[in-house]
């Protein structure tokens, strides 16, 4: 009898043994490669297509909507808005054109150590200052560096094809043009016409 209760008392123990050492093996996630800040950002397949700037009207996950104005000829010359929706590149940042100011706990501002600086800076071959992607907000004033496949040719390419590697924060809109978009001009009453007198 006692045989038989350490042989149940050692079965437990070898198979709660060999399931949790089979546990950790299945519940391991691949870790997300991200690219090493000191090293330059490799965009694989892709070359540099061109630069545009305007107004992101629009985040998502994967990109952003972005206004563009342009002039239109004519007399008097006519301001035209576009919108075009931009993918972000795998390995597709957002950066800052100015460094943002450092605040401390109460809200004073306060330097930048050289540490900081220069980590702000990488990875190398990026223009300006690191940020978050959660940084690009609407209303927002950015600079889009875009690429398109190597395997498309540039007379070929349409705007699904590009992918955002650069989108670098220029500004924010200022008060005025903040306060002209939200109180939008109420229309005019005319002025009741005073009948005279019978």
């Amino acid at each position: 009898m006692k045989r038989l209760l350490w042989s149940l008392v050692l079965g437990f123990g070898c198979l709660s043994a060999a399931l949790t050492a089979q546990e950790p093996a299945e519940s391991k996630k691949p870790e997300e490669k991200k690219p090493s800040p000191t090293v330059k950002i490799d965009f694989g397949k892709y070359v540099d297509a061109g630069k545009i700037s305007g107004e992101v009207a629009k985040v998502t996950k994967q990109g952003f909507k972005l206004k563009v104005s342009k002039s239109r000829p004519g007399t008097p010359p006519r301001m035209k808005t576009e919108e075009h929706d931009f993918l972000f590149h795998e390995n597709g940042v957002v950066r800052w054109a100015k460094l943002p100011p450092n605040l401390d706990d109460k809200g004073k501002k306060a330097q930048w150590t050289q540490k900081e600086m220069t980590d702000f800076k990488l990875p190398p071959g990026a223009p300006g200052y690191a940020a978050e992607r959660a940084a690009l907000q609407e209303g927002q004033f950015v600079e889009v560096i875009y690429a398109r496949p190597k395997d498309v040719k540039a007379a070929d390419a349409v705007t699904s094809d590009f992918r955002v590697k650069y989108a670098v924060i220029l500004g924010q809109p200022g008060p005025a043009m903040r306060e002209k978009d939200e109180k939008k001009p109420a229309e005019k009453k005319k002025p009741e016409e005073k009948k005279p007198p019978l």
